[in-house]
């Protein structure tokens, strides 16, 4: 986009400083984006996207700070002669609530393959970030961080054509997919890290999640659920769109696509207490946050 013709239009007359924050502003909504800003890409942005450009990683959004980006906002649509329904701050505030959650596991996945791509020069989905996706699936899953430490290689399984990883003494089913995920990370011994893409090397250990060499770690066989939650805040703290993986929201997230997914003659609240196993006043709670992530995340 040529920011210049664009503040030239809308800011001719502006303070320096509004065209500074103007300017950082669509270097957001571009990087945002994925790609170069046109008609058809504003066009092609769902109700998420936009209220992200609000928010750009805060927990909130002042009703000073909610005009100033909608005016910023309105101009760059009428720039590219785009009609679209501007979110209100109540929907902004409404989608911060969900801001953890995703469609379903695809959606996570996929995304942390856009970041690595965005980050990364010369990502390759086939050995980069496979830590960070194999952590994903198995907090999907219902995996403590305490209990994927301890995970060893030889606990992934695959008979009889299902895919499985053991816990305990029971058998995790996953899918083709998301079996080979996990599996490619147990016999990668080096990926580019997030976001620098210097190579970083696991040391070689039974264990399905290994500590990298020259690290703090790497006196151990496995790494340390500090590991875990530092790999989870680094890339919170540097992907594109400022969307979080919370790793103790990733289980209620599966489950909520399970009650979704539910096609059973009974009430919703009664789904919600079958698949979470939930009381009355925890179901209550349970209710109010699963349809605000139907409403703002799985539906739109």
């Amino acid at each position: 986009m040529d920011i210049n013709a664009f503040l030239e239009r809308y800011y001719s007359t502006a303070s320096d400083d509004t065209k500074l924050r103007v300017t950082n502003w669509i270097k957001y909504v571009e990087e945002s984006a994925g790609s170069g800003l046109s008609k058809e890409v504003l066009q092609s942005k769902d109700k998420l996207f936009y209220c992200s450009l609000f928010t750009k990683g805060d927990t909130t959004v002042a009703r000073t700070k909610y005009f100033m980006v909608k005016s910023w906002l309105q101009n760059l649509l009428n720039y590219y002669d785009v009609n679209i329904a501007i979110p209100s701050r109540e929907e902004i505030l409404d989608t911060l609530g969900n801001k953890n959650y995703f469609k379903e596991l695809k959606e996570l996945l996929d995304y942390i393959d856009y970041s690595g791509d965005v980050r990364i020069p010369n990502y390759r989905p086939a050995t980069d970030m496979l830590y960070l996706k194999s952590l994903c699936i198995l907090g999907w899953y219902g995996f403590s961080q305490e209990e994927i430490v301890a995970l060893l290689i030889s606990d992934l399984r695959q008979f009889e054509g299902g895919y499985y990883i053991k816990r305990n003494n029971t058998l995790v089913s996953l899918t083709a997919d998301e079996y080979q995920i996990i599996k490619s990370f147990s016999l990668t011994d080096c990926c580019q890290g997030y976001p620098t893409g210097k190579l970083v090397y696991y040391k070689d250990t039974n264990y399905l999640f290994r500590p990298v060499l020259k690290s703090d770690n790497a006196n151990k066989d496995s790494t340390t659920v500090l590991s875990i939650k530092t790999l989870i805040k680094k890339f919170n703290n540097n992907n594109p769109r400022n969307i979080n993986i919370s790793f103790v929201s990733l289980r209620k997230n599966r489950i909520f696509t399970e009650i979704y997914n539910d096609k059973t003659d009974i009430g919703l609240s009664e789904k919600i207490a079958k698949h979470f196993g939930s009381d009355a006043n925890l179901t209550i709670n349970l209710k109010k946050e699963y349809t605000s992530w139907v409403k703002n995340v799985k539906e739109i």
